[in-house]
């Protein structure tokens, strides 16, 4: 290794900001009198009076989608309860979707609805099969199942 003498090592000291405030008010900072002056005496804008609007009415409208339940991976009681509380927000119809794997599930929480909650309810089905890509590229087909809850 070579060595560095150590007066290159000494990082030289420069001054670039003052010390204190006294020195700025002072004069003894060049521009420093002019910055001061201009923060001190900004003046406040005025307070904006706040008109108080009235609240419009939320009309609550249903999207045709509000009544869809994609059945997955999480356990039949979830499904159940999403079930239940958009009965219970008196929506007439549900409808239940899955693809796949997941089509058992539905037909389960169908029917724990049909049987231990809602007895008045009346199921229509639609079977299908769908044409999906998977991530090579491949198209592969998919049943589905459409379960209509109707009160």
């Amino acid at each position: 290794m070579t060595e560095i003498p150590e007066k290159q090592l000494e990082p030289e000291t420069i001054q670039t900001q003052p010390e204190s405030v006294d020195a700025v008010a002072s004069g003894n900072v060049p521009g420093a009198q002019e910055q001061v002056a201009s923060q001190e005496t900004k003046p406040e804008a005025p307070a904006e009076k706040k008109e108080t609007a009235v609240p419009e009415k939320t009309v609550n409208v249903r999207n045709s989608r509000d009544n869809v339940i994609y059945i997955g991976k999480k356990p039949t009681m979830s499904y159940v309860l999403a079930v239940i509380t958009q009965f219970s927000d008196d929506v007439k119809e549900v409808l239940l979707k899955a693809r796949g794997r997941s089509i058992s599930h539905a037909v389960d929480v169908a029917e724990v609805v049909r049987n231990k909650f809602a007895s008045g309810v009346k199921t229509e089905v639609e079977i299908g099969t769908e044409k999906v890509t998977d991530r090579d590229g491949r198209t592969l087909k998919v049943s589905t199942i459409t379960i209509a809850l109707k009160k």
